[in-house]
C-alpha cells in the first residue's frame, strides 16, 4: 500500500502553519515469518481521469511497476 505523507510546520510567533514537504511511503503487511500479506481493505478507485485521486492512483501504479521492474533486474 502506498501512503502519501504531507509534513507541516508551524511558526507559533507568527501564527502561521505551512506545508514543508511531501513523500510517498510504501507500507507492507507481513506475517510473523516476514512474508508479505494482502492488506485487508477494499479501495474504490475513481473512474474519472480528471479526478486528482485518479491521477494519484495512476501515479502509484506506475511507481509500483517501476519498483517491481527494479527488483526483477536485481534478482534475475
Amino acid at each position: 500500500m502506498e501512503v502519501m505523507v504531507s509534513v507541516c510546520a508551524e511558526n507559533p510567533a507568527a501564527g502561521r502553519v505551512f506545508e514543508c514537504g511531501d513523500a510517498f511511503a510504501t507500507v507492507v503487511l507481513v506475517d510473523a515469518a516476514g512474508a508479505p500479506l494482502p492488506v485487508p481493505c477494499e479501495l474504490d478507485l475513481p473512474s474519472d481521469p480528471a479526478d486528482p485521486d485518479a491521477r494519484r492512483a495512476a501515479g502509484a501504479a506506475g511507481r509500483r511497476e517501476a519498483r517491481l521492474a527494479e527488483r526483477r533486474a536485481i534478482t534475475d
